[in-house]
């Protein structure tokens, strides 16, 4: 058979070369793949573990073309292996561990990951110790800082939820560097301090800090105070018509002088003429804090009589109000002093032993006679002749909701008057110049409240959550708006506040929700929270969605 090999050698030479263009612009477009193409990071390097507050900050140098890291935790006794986290941004080069178990050992490990993949784990850390979970304390609130008298200031400020002390500094001004006075290995226990051995006729700046076993907060913001003269003070008589603290309306013809909290010098806010309408105190006097304060009124002759014995009339004072400075906003309120004070009769009052209690006459609305705080000797006080119907309310700042709040004692069902105000009623004249009073058993069965429930955000999630009311963002009750993985934190609910200062009894939380951000945010339902109670959700998910177990009844929340 005869073979035509040029005929073959043609349709081979027309095969190969079709497969020689084709492979020319694969290998063309193949490469211009190939150098565009995404690769995997690299494995991160400077790898370090420090032990923080509340947990182990694990840091890293960043790694070109990551998208994202993955932090792994070992245990160093048992081997095992955790991943904690795959989501941690580029942008970050640091992590913090707050979900380990305090006392336990533990390596970190960090890998890169983007597109194409995901590196190999870097190099462990050195092993460090994961720490006790406390937590620093937060930085006090409500200093104030009152002069006793030309050598002695109070500092006081409000106890602080996990402290175990407090350390307290001076300086001479503002922006100095404050000097601690208080020894570091015995901080005090207690909300006050007495500052003793000070110049007279000086001002002092006070700074207050919080200590536990994880360590000492922040520095408060300052109050300050000026001590007295030596034995002797001018009162400032004074209205300010628009820089003022307070308000009070003298309803007497009798001149006055006015002291916060106690009868000393340094507490003197100034003096009150007679038939003083509106008239105002200076408001620089109440410092930078607010706060509520029972105001000791003694007539003019009585001071200028007692100057260098003041406390001899503690328990005759010419009446006492209850007060309240707000530092941040208006104070509008102006205080009434009874016309039916200043009289040359005596009533007697025998207080609570529990409550600090407001006088009022003639309805638990009215006029108020008298202030007269707990566990105190009985007080006294100068009255017109009279028919008195005394209505004891009991006067409270509710710090939860900071406002100040009336409680009125009720009759119990059963008798004549249940429901109504209780009352006593008492005649004072020539036939009964001196009449006495007691109202600790008009105060029974008397129940505060916070005004408000309050939530337990258990995070069991590997991200920080943040809690919404619909929209906006809540602070919880220490004032950040997060809660980090593993920890938890109180978010307060408020109650409706209805007329005679009362709480609504229920709220519902339907439109709450918990996540990292609110698009993510899982409900906690359709679900009524009860006031004064604690309630515990558990956060459970992922960025991807987040859930919220319903809410358990934990505890009651004392006033």
């Amino acid at each position: 058979m005869r073979v035509n090999r040029e005929g073959v050698f043609m349709k081979n030479k027309n095969l190969i070369g079709g497969l020689i263009i084709f492979l020319l612009v694969l290998g063309m477009f193949g490469g211009c793949d190939s150098d565009t193409k995404e690769e995997t990071p690299a494995v991160p390097t400077g790898i370090s573990a420090t032990v923080v507050s509340g947990g182990i900050k694990i840091s890293w140098n960043p790694v070109k073309n990551a998208t994202h890291y993955v932090i792994s935790r070992q245990e160093v006794s048992s081997g095992d292996i955790d991943q904690l986290s795959s989501t941690v941004s580029s942008s970050e080069d640091s992590y913090i561990d707050t979900n380990g178990i305090s006392g336990t050992s533990y390596s970190y490990a960090v890998a890169a990951r983007n597109n194409a993949g995901t590196s190999d784990r870097s190099v462990w850390s050195s092993q460090r110790t994961f720490p006790s979970s406390a937590q620093t304390p937060a930085v006090p609130a409500g200093i104030t800082a009152v002069a006793q008298s030309s050598s002695i200031i109070t500092v006081s400020w409000s106890s602080v939820t996990g402290a175990t002390g407090y350390k307290v500094y001076r300086d001479s001004n503002s922006g100095g560097n404050f000097t601690n006075l208080v020894s570091s290995s015995t901080p005090l226990t207690g909300t006050s301090f007495n500052d003793t051995g000070l110049q007279a006729n000086t001002d002092y700046y006070y700074k207050v800090t919080s200590v536990n076993s994880a360590g000492e907060s922040n520095k408060s913001v300052y109050a300050t105070a000026k001590t007295g003269s030596p034995g002797v003070a001018d009162v400032d008589f004074t209205s300010y018509t628009t820089d003022y603290g307070f308000r009070v309306r003298n309803n007497t013809s009798t001149r006055l002088v006015a002291f916060r909290n106690t009868l000393t010098i340094g507490n003197i806010l100034g003096g009150v003429p007679a038939n003083a309408n509106e008239h105002g105190f200076k408001r620089e006097i109440f410092g930078i804090q607010s706060a509520d304060f029972p105001v000791i009124f003694i007539t003019e002759d009585q001071y200028n009589a007692n100057k260098n014995n003041l406390f001899a009339l503690e328990n005759t004072p010419f009446t006492r109000i209850y007060a309240y400075f707000n530092a941040v906003g208006t104070n509008e309120v102006v205080y009434d002093i009874n016309a039916s004070l200043g009289g040359q009769y005596t009533l007697r009052v025998v207080p609570s032993l529990q409550h600090n209690v407001e006088l009022r006459m003639n309805g638990p609305q009215g006029a108020t006679l008298g202030y007269v705080t707990a566990e105190q000797h009985d007080t006294y006080f100068k009255v017109n002749e009279g028919f008195y119907k005394i209505f004891p309310v009991i006067r409270k700042y509710n710090q939860f909701r900071n406002v100040i709040t009336s409680h009125i004692p009720r009759w119990p069902e059963g008798v004549t008057a249940a429901g109504g105000a209780r009352s006593i009623s008492i005649g004072i004249g020539p036939q009964d110049p001196e009449g006495w009073i007691s109202i600790n058993n008009l105060l029974t069965d008397i129940e505060l409240t916070t005004g408000s429930a309050f939530i337990i955000v258990d995070n069991r999630t590997l991200s920080s959550v943040r809690v919404y009311n619909g929209s906006s963002l809540l602070l919880e009750m220490r004032g950040t708006d997060y809660v980090n993985s593993g920890q938890e934190k109180i978010y307060q609910v408020n109650m409706a506040q209805l007329q005679d200062d009362k709480f609504a009894q229920s709220t519902n939380v339907s439109t709450y929700k918990i996540g990292s951000d609110l698009n993510v945010a899982g409900a906690i339902g359709n679900h009524d929270l009860e006031i004064d109670k604690i309630y515990r959700v558990i956060v459970t998910g992922s960025d991807a969605q987040f859930f919220v177990s319903a809410p358990e009844f934990e505890a009651m929340m004392e006033p």
